[in-house]
């Protein structure tokens, strides 16, 4: 009984099975988007951030080994952006910014969100400031995109003219401003 015992509690304080390495770039939240940015203004932060995606999306793949996995940028995102993963065809319940009940998936429509993955930058009143669709293929260009946002550049010029200006050899996106769409 006593090994029994024994057994049992090791396996009750036994580390749950480790994580994808990308899953760490990602705030843990329960999808009240309003509460989440409360939380980023309370913590400091300077936005939010949400990654559209879907299961067996190989640039969502790529993207997440490439980039979301690299302890810099998730040590750099995190002390400037909260992060969340919206699953494009998800079913899960989420509470958006205006505090409307809906599901990942229908938020993702109503975002009028087209190709995985999809980048969204908002403020932290909810108001979306950029979008990148498409992967984003190396850290370098997904830091200095973060910076163009969390410094406030991209309330003055354009990513390509914040690249230019600084002497950055990053990899052009194609970045929506916020005229789209924004579900509230």
């Amino acid at each position: 009984m006593t090994r029994l015992l024994a057994l049992l509690f090791a396996f009750l304080l036994a580390p749950a099975q480790a994580a994808e390495p990308w899953e760490k770039f990602f705030t843990k939240g329960l999808g009240d988007y309003r509460e989440e940015l409360a939380d980023a203004r309370s913590a400091g932060k300077r936005g939010v951030i949400f990654v559209y995606q879907m299961e067996g999306c190989e640039y969502c793949d790529r993207m997440k080994a490439a980039v979301l996995s690299k302890p810099e940028v998730q040590a750099w995102y995190g002390k400037r952006f909260a992060a969340y993963s919206i699953d494009i065809l998800g079913s899960s319940a989420m509470t958006d910014f205006a505090g409307r009940k809906t599901t990942e998936g229908r938020f993702a429509r109503e975002s009028l969100v087209q190709g995985m993955p999809t980048v969204d930058f908002f403020d932290l009143d909810g108001k979306l400031i950029a979008r990148v669709p498409g992967e984003i293929p190396d850290t370098r260009t997904f830091l200095a995109l973060g910076d163009w946002v969390a410094s406030g550049a991209h309330a003055k010029e354009t990513f390509d003219q914040y690249r230019a200006r600084r002497g950055l050899n990053t990899v052009p996106l194609k970045i929506n401003k916020p005229n789209l769409r924004s579900p509230a």
